[in-house]
């Protein structure tokens, strides 16, 4: 039996490299016999889930006459933004390859600065040891947004790299998945079989650190493993800038997981981005140029061109103000809501309602009375009901009193419609007495938007009715219950009507800070389409945190919330 065990590992010494220059991971059946049950759990790969409804084509970059058309851009912060003209990292590659189960994932889309430094780095490391193939997990998706399985990937600025990995021999070996490592560098899974390999993966960090393509902020990692790169990277003698920026880039980040599976890769806004709308968030570290000159430059010179006598120059300008949250000029569009062209105006008007406050809610009722267009006018109640505020839902209800049918693209629509949709996001009690007796409206579209917005707004069902139901004679029983109910539930705030609301559906959302988050983040997966709405809305309003999570399933909007909210409760306020 002896005979035959040496025999057996001196084949494999022998294979074992052959393996590798392959590409191939090594099957379970050659690593140490000691699995524990654990650890087959943990490598058994969940199944893929989709989400239902996949979020919108992000809106097309409103590129300057001077900016070229080609180059990617990265929108807002690494959690909430997008990317735009992504780059698409280039399968097959020389020296990189995706892993088996990501790969299924086709997140393979990144900035372009990105997409360059990686590659750079697995031929960099390739030519110091020649056969490295450097495996990815996740970067992000073709126009970013959120992805399931992280909360940040957002904006082509992230991207997960896979260690270089050994046998026990000291044989480079592909690794089936993402693995865990200890302290000393041996995979917690397969019993310590699979060994991080310290001189490749410095070289990989070395190589970012220095990227010409890039600014790193971060590349996420677990202490023990920083160890064990830092005190390689100083017996061989790296160069003291070498090592400072290295020993500021490797952390094990806070409020999330070690990061000991894998190398997270966080890249800065790039010069071109940063006037596009690209926001930083985190330490700054001190050799990192700042660009906040670049992003006001591009401000100007988009205020400039709203002057512009081109058309479509001047919406273009008028969207890059908005991309770029340029809040502190919103003044300057107000003249566009007299623009000669309909479609300018109505940029115009949802450009205010993102930039602006309740205070602005006068320019857009001031430009309703003289408005003609009805797609304009449409726009002028959405853009009312975003800003909020007293002065709107008050003049939002005003037009609750009769209707107004126009047509917009060959087609009739009551913009008592558009009104009570928009008083659904303005989400004020104030409309709610006016909203009830809309239940009793001869249209039924009006019925249906009527119960759906109060049902937002105070946070309950009310009876079980179908609003369509009665043809053209409307529901005054129904509209009957609302109004005794309203009568006789006054709240001095919504949030009265919101944790009741919350009780009667089973969540004590009584609590305060991150105690509250937390049954909300369970309630954003509640089988009542009102409740989980409700909650992922006080969830954003509590965090500053706007995911796409509202066209997500009940159980992806639950299972990413409740994560957030463990990762990020120090962002969480009352």
């Amino acid at each position: 039996m002896c005979v035959l065990c040496v025999w057996f590992i001196s084949v494999w010494c022998f294979l074992s490299p052959v393996f590798a220059g392959l590409g191939y991971a090594q099957p379970v059946i050659d690593a140490p016999v000691r699995v524990h049950a654990v650890d087959v759990l943990r490598l058994t790969p969940p199944p893929v889930r989709t989400r239902p409804l996949k979020a919108e084509r992000a809106e097309e970059f409103p590129r300057l006459p001077d900016e070229p058309a080609e180059r990617s851009v990265s929108v807002g912060t690494v959690t909430e933004g997008r990317v735009t003209g992504a780059a698409r990292l280039p399968l097959p590659g020389q020296h990189y390859a995706v892993l088996p189960r990501q790969s299924t994932r086709h997140l393979i889309w990144a900035t372009d600065g990105l997409i360059d430094a990686i590659i750079d780095a697995a031929d960099e490391v390739a030519r110091e040891f020649p056969g490295s193939i450097l495996w990815l997990g996740n970067m992000g998706a073709r126009h970013g947004g959120d992805i399931l399985w992280s909360v940040s990937h957002n904006a082509g600025r992230d991207a997960d790299i896979a260690f270089y990995t050994t046998d026990p021999f000291g044989n480079p070996v592909a690794p089936p998945d993402l693995l865990h490592y200890d302290r000393r560098g041996r995979s917690i899974e397969y019993g310590g079989y699979y060994r991080f390999d310290v001189p490749r993966n410095w070289a990989l960090v070395r190589s970012l650190v220095h990227s010409p393509h890039v600014r790193v902020q971060y590349l996420f990692i677990s202490e023990g493993l920083r160890s064990l790169l830092m005190e390689w990277a100083r017996a061989r003698g790296e160069s003291d800038d070498t090592l400072t920026r290295a020993a500021a880039l490797l952390n094990q980040p806070g409020g999330a997981l070690p990061h000991d599976d894998h190398l997270h890769v966080r890249i800065y806004c790039g010069r071109f981005d940063i006037g596009g709308g690209c926001e930083d968030l985190g330490f700054v570290h001190g050799w990192i140029e700042d660009l906040s000159a670049v992003r006001d430059a591009r401000v100007r010179q988009a205020l400039a061109l709203l002057r512009a006598q081109d058309a479509e120059t001047r919406l273009r300008a008028l969207r890059r103000i908005r991309f770029v949250q340029a809040a502190e000029h919103v003044g300057a569009l107000r003249p566009l809501l007299n623009d000669p062209v309909p479609r300018i105006r109505q940029t115009a008007a949802a450009s205010i309602a993102s930039l602006g406050s309740s205070a602005q809610t006068s320019w857009l009722v001031q430009r309703w009375e003289d408005e003609s267009d009805p797609e304009v006018r449409s726009a002028i109640l959405r853009a009312i009901g975003q800003l909020g505020g007293t002065a709107g839902v008050s003049f939002l209800v005003a037009i609750l009193d009769g209707p107004m049918v126009v047509t917009i693209r060959q087609k009739p629509l009551d913009l008592r419609v558009v009104a009570i949709d928009a008083l659904a996001v303005a989400l004020s009690p104030a409309a709610a007495e006016q909203l009830a007796s809309m239940l009793n409206d001869d249209v039924a579209e009006v019925r249906v938007r009527a119960l759906r917005a109060l049902r937002l707004i105070t946070n309950r069902e009310g009876m079980d009715v179908c609003p369509r139901s009665s043809g053209m004679t409307g529901l005054p029983e129904l509209s009957a219950h609302w109004s005794e109910w309203i009568e006789a539930t006054p709240c001095g705030s919504r949030r009265e009507w919101l944790d009741a609301g919350f009780a009667r559906a089973g969540y004590d959302t009584g609590g305060r800070g991150v105690t509250r988050a937390r049954a909300l983040a369970t309630a954003a997966g509640d089988e009542r389409w009102w409740v989980r709405v409700n909650a992922q809305k006080e969830l954003m309003r509590m965090s500053s945190h706007e995911p796409q999570s509202l066209l997500w399933s009940a159980s992806d909007a639950r299972s990413y919330w409740q994560r957030w909210v463990r990762r990020n409760a120090h962002r969480i306020r009352n």
